[in-house]
């Protein structure tokens, strides 16, 4: 159920591949080459080349597809330059977020490259930024913007840059154990979507993994906790940030069970009596002091990141994800000290190790999480008890959020039973403007109500646009309502692309998952 709040105290378009093969044979032979080579040169790597002809076909299939719509809208103009060409740049994948070794979403970047390439010799439209361009460029942008280099705030930057008319955005995600899907969309300045390729489907190669020695899991946790303690020889109080199921926001029975070993062993290493060290191990959750502190101060993005949020010296934050990968759990650790510097684990566990053990989520969030960061607005979204947390029935939430710029903020409250109330602006927070430099905490102390969290437990979520302007106008009239009740039964379906359709306004999405326990 939704949060409750109280006065005083929520077609397609097939293209067929024309044949460029003359000249995509020439740009393709120089990219195509140098990523087989490479993929050779890896310790255990076994090419296969009919399975990267495969692969080829299919990029080549997504570049024409994509060029096929951008090419057919009169809308699309270049902005600066001189040769009036397209600026077109394809914006690195976010490690953390990949189901396959980092390398390989690079080397999908690079064929993608290779093809359009080809196209735009041909139409003589378009310029395309390389790889290494494109990092020089990124670089630079964090020197002068001060961003901070978070993945998340990377395709923000780039979809403001002048020198990119057009971001090419992929994802990849892995289907079953023997299949992967990747799509590619086209976006203009402010986010919207110029052109959508049609996911398609490769063959899982073995080389896409992380190349991990599985273990059971007394043996991985024993290695974990070895590798990140010996960077926190301070540490006095071991903050939980959850291990979550991907990159889905979602904690599972594993999940669970995976950070309550890892505490156990944590705390047998610093806790016993001749070392004198004791431990103390909890949630990472704001104090109302904490969120008093944050009110008005300017303060970089990075410090609502979950490690960071009211961490002092001797804290230090584990936070993480697994990755089923068929016959093993991929696992990724992270332990932040307060100073923000972080050691990194990465290990496999034996699946037939894992008995009884829930290790994945009954559902998902769909349409709702795929466009999270993707905007020109740097935008974050947390809570006082991290991102994506924990919260039991009874308490209160509190959301944080905090753009580059001021912006108009709507967010929005899914049930698990696919209600969908709007919890911000609200019958008694009419205001939806935000000042962008500092982090904004709703409620907070300054607005009067409350956000409990009521049963049942299970997972819900909050989803929240930074807008570039208001859009009261063009929005359907229940949306500024009275009391607080649920929109439209369809909203569950409709909701982000109601805003997704917004034309001509800069607009960055985000959510958040609320795991509810008892």
């Amino acid at each position: 159920m939704a949060p409750v709040i109280s006065v005083g105290d929520r077609r397609f378009l097939m293209f067929k591949l024309r044949a460029w093969q003359v000249v995509r044979s020439a740009i393709f032979t120089l990219i195509f080459t140098s990523v087989i080579n490479a993929i050779q040169g890896w310790p255990g790597a076994a090419v296969n080349a009919s399975e990267l002809a495969v692969e080829r076909e299919v990029f080549a299939e997504i570049a024409a597809e994509l060029m096929a719509h951008i090419s057919s809208d009169p809308t699309i103009q270049a902005e600066g330059g001189g040769d009036g060409l397209l600026k077109l740049a394809i914006a690195p994948f976010r490690d953390n977020e990949l189901p396959l070794a980092p390398a390989f979403g690079r080397e999908f970047n690079d064929l993608l490259t290779a093809e359009l390439l080809a196209i735009s010799m041909s139409k003589r439209s378009f310029r395309i930024k390389s790889r290494d361009s494109l990092q020089s460029l990124i670089e630079d942008m964090f020197e002068v913007e001060g961003a901070g280099k978070l993945d998340t705030t990377i395709i923000s930057l780039l979809l403001n840059s002048a020198q990119v008319d057009i971001l090419i955005v992929g994802r990849i995600e892995r289907i079953g154990t023997e299949s992967l899907t990747i799509s590619y969309e086209a976006l203009d300045g402010n986010g919207s979507t110029l052109a959508q390729a049609q996911p398609r489907r490769l063959p899982w190669r073995s080389e896409f993994g992380q190349d991990l020695t599985a273990h059971t899991l007394e043996v991985a946790v024993k290695d974990a906790v070895s590798t990140l303690s010996s960077a926190a020889h301070d540490l006095t109080l071991l903050r939980l940030g959850g291990i979550h199921y991907k990159a889905s926001g979602q904690l599972t029975n594993f999940s669970h069970y995976l950070e309550e070993s890892i505490s156990i062993a944590f705390g047998d290493a610093y806790g016993n009596e001749l070392s004198g060290r004791g431990l103390r191990i909890q949630n990472v959750e704001l104090t109302n002091e904490d969120l008093n502190n944050m009110r008005g101060i300017e303060a970089s993005q990075n410090n609502l990141k979950t490690a960071n949020l009211g961490a002092y010296v001797g804290t230090y934050t584990l936070t993480g994800s697994y990755w089923p990968q068929g016959e093993t759990i991929e696992i990724r650790l992270s332990l932040t000290a307060s100073n923000g510097l972080s050691t990194g684990w990465k290990g496999a566990v034996l699946e037939s190790d894992i008995d009884n053990v829930d290790l994945h989520p009954s559902s998902d969030f769909g349409s709702w999480r795929l466009r999270d960061g993707i905007g020109p607005i740097v935008f974050t979204l947390t809570t006082d008890h991290g991102k994506d947390p924990v919260y039991r029935v009874g308490e209160k939430m509190n959301l944080i959020v905090q753009s580059d710029q001021d912006i108009w903020l709507r967010c929005y409250y899914l049930q698990q039973d696919g209600k969908v109330f709007q919890i911000f602006p609200n019958p008694l927070q009419r205001t939806s403007a935000i000042t962008g430099g500092r982090p904004h905490t709703i409620p907070g102390k300054e607005l009067s109500f409350n956000f409990e969290i009521m049963p049942p437990v299970g997972k819900e979520l909050v989803k929240c646009f930074a807008l570039g302007k208001d859009v009261t106008a063009l929005l359907p009239d229940e949306f500024e309502q009275s009391e607080l009740a649920p929109l439209h039964r369809d909203m569950k379906h409709n909701l982000p692309n109601l805003f997704r359709n917004l034309k001509g306004i800069a607009i960055t999405e985000q959510s958040t998952v609320i795991n509810v326990v008892e």
